[in-house]
């Protein structure tokens, strides 16, 4: 069961997201609920909606009228539970404890039903956080795969840190390198002209001060010095380029000493931060376990009391992941009498094998002979449809709506009774890009379908045409467990809806 501050959560939730697009559902399913209110499957959806949207008066009202329904079918006992979640919610409803009383669930028989729905809440709530403790394992399982390979150094951050620190440094040495060149190149015409420049000076002062006191001796000694500004600057060349040459094996040293640094602190702090997310991943696994743990004794302590209860020992699942599927995977509207021949006929020659068809061929065959039975085609337009299906490959009511031999609306109403699905029409309603994608574009439009909706565990589809079985499974493998139902629009609306989401 779930707590307050949980309902409390979700009802926040929907009231500062998608309130607008579930009312538009509800009164969808309304219209729908009111075109067939002998089928249970059509109250269910709008039992989970109104319970989102906390209207509860609504709530007890689609809920009550489902008990109704399953009273009227003779189901006596689905009755009784939903009574009982009536009860739940306003145990003051007098009227839901004589209804009680009347089909014979009173006093012992209603507490037991109250434990069994209780006990249904707890199924289905070990089923959720198994699902939980399976990711939580999972997610526990990864950290620590990470941690181990990020300290072996096999894992993608790991190379990802050696590689941008190797950029960094075959860079600042490719620098360095650059630099020698450059200093190697001008350098030496720098000190060349320098010591020139120096000597001629000394040069100069010997000859003008008359070192020697005899101004041809100082001349000669000037000239010898001069001679020898080759050799003096080979000397100093030599001393200055090894000195240069020392600072720069010192640099490129540097260099390599602190990437080494910087990759082994980086690979130190992703370590760490790895191990930081392996501890927070064991920690919500044992919370999960401990959780799991509490819902185990739940469902302990409930089965007891119901058998006390009943005196009878309730079957135990076989595991947590029974649970109870509060929607059905269609929203089923029954056709009107006169049309249930023609479907019994389709139903029964879909399946005989002298005719292979495709599934397309047998929707419009269908479809075909409900038109012809109806007065809305005649049997010579709709032959002549049926050619022209063989070499355009189109769905034979969007043919003859396109030769102007019916209106969409009769298609339509034509497909509405031969698939069992209620009408849903696409303009007014809000599509949103989540919704939209969760089916692939390919399928979408190879089925002519159109994601409308997800409510609760379900999503809505609205189809051009009916699938068949094999179709419906193969929409199923992308959905996974979720569940879907089916509805029926025109192919104008829905392929206005792809023009909005997959242009």
């Amino acid at each position: 069961m779930e707590s307050q501050g949980t309902k409390r959560e979700q009802t926040q939730a929907v009231a500062s997201g998608d309130k607008e697009q579930l009312e538009r559902s509800a009164e969808m399913f309304e219209m729908i609920l009111q075109s067939a209110p002998e089928v249970a499957e059509n109250y269910l959806p709008l039992k989970e909606i109104y319970r989102q949207l906390t209207r509860i008066a609504d709530l007890k009202r689609v809920t009550k009228g489902l008990a109704q329904v399953y009273l009227d079918s003779g189901q006596p006992e689905m009755a009784a539970k939903e009574y009982l979640e009536v009860f739940k919610i306003d145990p003051n409803d007098r009227e839901i404890a004589s209804r009680l009383d009347e089909i014979g669930y009173p006093g012992a028989d209603s507490t037991a039903l109250k434990l069994q729905m209780e006990l249904q809440e707890i199924k289905n709530s070990c089923l959720l956080k198994q699902r939980e403790l399976e990711g939580a394992e999972e997610a526990f399982l990864r950290a620590c795969v990470k941690v181990r390979d990020a300290r072996r150094g096999d894992d993608d951050q790991t190379r990802a840190i050696l590689e941008a620190i190797e950029a960094k440094k075959e860079s600042e040495t490719q620098q360095l390198l650059a630099e020698r060149e450059r200093w190697l190149t001008e350098g030496e015409a720098q000190v060349f002209n320098q010591i020139t420049e120096s000597i001629r000076k000394k040069a100069d002062k010997i000859i003008q001060d008359d070192e020697l006191h005899d101004i041809r001796k100082s001349v000669k000694q000037a000239e010898k010095l001069l001679a020898s500004s080759d050799s003096i600057f080979q000397q100093e060349w030599k001393r200055i380029s090894e000195e240069r040459e020392k600072d720069f094996h010192h640099s490129i040293e540097e260099v390599k000493e602190r990437g080494e640094l910087e990759l082994r602190s980086a690979w130190q702090e992703l370590v760490a931060r790895l191990e930081q997310e392996q501890a927070a991943a064991d920690i919500a696994l044992r919370k999960v376990k401990e959780e799991v743990r509490e819902l185990q004794a739940r469902l302990k302590s409930c089965s007891t009391g119901l058998q006390r209860a009943t005196g009878v020992s309730p079957a135990q699942p076989s595991s947590v992941q029974e649970r109870e599927e509060r929607i059905p995977s269609e929203v089923v509207v029954v056709a009107p009498r006169g049309l249930q021949t023609v479907r019994e006929h389709t139903e029964r020659t879909a399946h005989e094998p002298s005719t292979r068809k495709t599934s397309r061929d047998e929707v419009g065959k269908a479809l075909g002979a409900i038109l012809v039975q109806h007065g809305v085609v005649s049997r010579e337009r709709l032959d002549e449809a049926i050619a022209r299906q063989a070499k355009d490959h189109k769905p034979l009511g969007q043919i003859l709506v396109e030769c102007g031999h019916v209106k969409e609306e009769d298609i339509i109403n034509a497909l509405v009774a031969q698939a069992g699905v209620p009408y849903l029409p696409l303009d007014n309603y809000e599509i949103s890009d989540e919704v939209a994608t969760m089916l692939p574009k390919e399928i979408v439009m190879k089925h002519t379908l159109m994601p409308v909706d997800r409510i609760a565990g379900t999503l809505l589809v609205a189809m051009g045409i009916p699938l068949n079985k094999e179709q419906k499974e193969e929409i199923q493998r992308h959905l996974g467990t979720m569940k879907v139902s089916y509805f029926i629009s025109t192919w104008s609306h829905i392929k206005q809806k792809h023009e909005q989401h997959y242009a």
